[in-house]
């Protein structure tokens, strides 16, 4: 198409770009909010495990040092296997499985203190509750792990970006360098949000280890 035609259009391609453009700036911005939101809830879901397994590492502090030391031993185990297993396999997308054992046997260890007084029986109460927490906290971990953005969804982003970039060729430039700039900063632009809403869609390939690795 003769650059002249397109400049004789310039006006009109401006409005269809505009309205084009907003359409997808919309679109990327809800997608964008909605996959820095699942970041978000997947950090805190990472500090909350985090949290309940030292209490319960915390916790053993007042029970006698052979079951004490029993019950923090299984939680170093459980915090290792996290760390040094589960986590490069998150990494990959993928849900890991190593955990459950050792959080069983953490489970088993707490469920047969058998207290002598009071004191060792509150104590109990409060450890099966911070276990519970913690399974209910590593659950929804797992979960988060899987939770990708639709397929469907990134096909039109991509469309999208296609379309917003290539329709600037309907525009009639006096210079060809000018066109291929601004077409470029277009481009670079809204290739960054995309990469944004990429690294906050592989929540724990941009999610560092925060659990307490001081139990290890």
């Amino acid at each position: 198409m003769h650059v002249k035609l397109r400049r004789a259009h310039n006006d009109l391609a401006g409005f269809t770009i505009a309205v084009i453009g907003v359409l997808y700036a919309v679109l990327l911005a809800f997608i964008a909010i909605a996959t820095w939101e699942s970041f978000s809830e997947a950090s805190n879901i990472v500090e909350k495990e985090s949290d309940f397994a030292g209490s319960i590492y915390l916790d053993t502090q007042g029970l006698p040092q052979a079951k004490g030391k029993e019950i923090r031993d299984a939680v170093a185990r459980y915090v290792s296997v996290v760390i040094d297993i589960e986590w490069p396999i998150q990494r990959a997308g993928k849900v890991p499985e190593q955990g459950w054992k050792p959080l069983r046997e953490l489970d088993s260890a707490i469920a047969t203190i058998r207290p002598q007084n009071l004191g060792e029986a509150v104590i109990e109460a409060e450890l099966l509750k911070s276990w519970n927490q913690l399974y209910q906290a590593r659950s929804s971990r797992l979960s988060a792990v899987e939770g990708h953005i639709p397929g469907v969804v990134w096909w039109i982003v991509f469309f999208g970006a296609a379309i917003t970039t290539g329709y600037t060729y309907l525009f009639g430039f006096e210079h060809f360098g000018m066109h291929v700039m601004m077409t470029a900063t277009m481009a670079a632009t809204l290739a960054l949000v995309v990469v944004l809403i990429i690294a906050l869609d592989y929540l724990f390939l941009a999610r560092s280890v925060s659990l307490p690795t001081h139990l290890l």
